[in-house]
């Protein structure tokens, strides 16, 4: 009986042979004051993303890797070392699941992404324009005031959901008191889950103080 038992769990879960999915990549590096930071989502039906990497160098260096950390929402993040954003940089992705499938990637060494780099004279453009508006009458579209409060609200849910998962997977630690790496999965999980609260807060509250200071400046044009 044991060993029927054994061959029907075999045959009802049929082994992982599929690679991992990669739906979207992003860099964020158009601030010349801010390091870099790749985003990319990624998914496996299987068991799961096991290693994800994204290659770089500067233009004409040598290629070095991060590691892409991600949480329970398919969203993998690194961030490269300060300065790549003021040389330019060429990058691309690579991931493995944990069954050892792949790796997809996403561009390759021979044909990168190539992402220029933040200008000087982009910086001084910017503030001439602030300078400029500052200097302008304010007149403030309606539609401004409301995309501040959209994105305060929206920013505000995002928080309070992913605080709801800080308590759902502090709850799993409690219950399961795991060890070895499935604890360190979890406190994977609850630690990316804590920066994204702490983001979408910071975000909620700038956009609702956006559309108050807008609300106040429109009563006096």
């Amino acid at each position: 009986m044991i060993a029927l038992a054994l061959l029907l769990a075999t045959q009802a879960a049929p082994a992982d042979t599929d690679a991992p999915l990669i739906e979207d990549v992003a860099a964020a590096a158009s601030n010349p004051d801010a390091a870099p930071v790749i985003t990319v989502m990624m998914s496996d039906r299987g068991s799961g993303v096991g290693t994800a990497l994204v290659h770089f160098r500067p233009p004409g260096g040598e290629w070095q890797k991060a590691d892409l950390k991600g949480g329970t929402s398919g969203l993998f993040i690194a961030r490269l070392p300060d300065g790549a954003q003021r040389t330019g940089f060429e990058y691309w992705i690579e991931a493995s699941d944990i069954a050892g499938n792949g790796p997809t990637r996403i561009a390759s060494p021979d044909r990168p992404i190539v992402v220029e780099k933040a200008t000087e004279p982009t910086m001084v453009r910017v503030e001439r324009q602030r300078a400029a508006a500052a200097a302008a009458p304010v007149h403030i579209h309606p539609a401004w005031l409301m995309l501040s409060l959209g994105v305060g609200v929206a920013a505000g849910a995002g928080a309070g959901a992913f605080g709801l998962d800080i308590g759902n997977v502090q709850s799993r630690i409690d219950r399961e008191q795991p060890t070895g790496a499935r604890a360190a999965e979890l406190e994977q999980a609850r630690t990316i889950d804590v920066a994204a609260a702490a983001t979408l807060g910071v975000v909620a509250v700038a956009g609702l103080g956006t559309g108050v200071v807008l609300v106040v400046l429109s009563s006096l044009e």
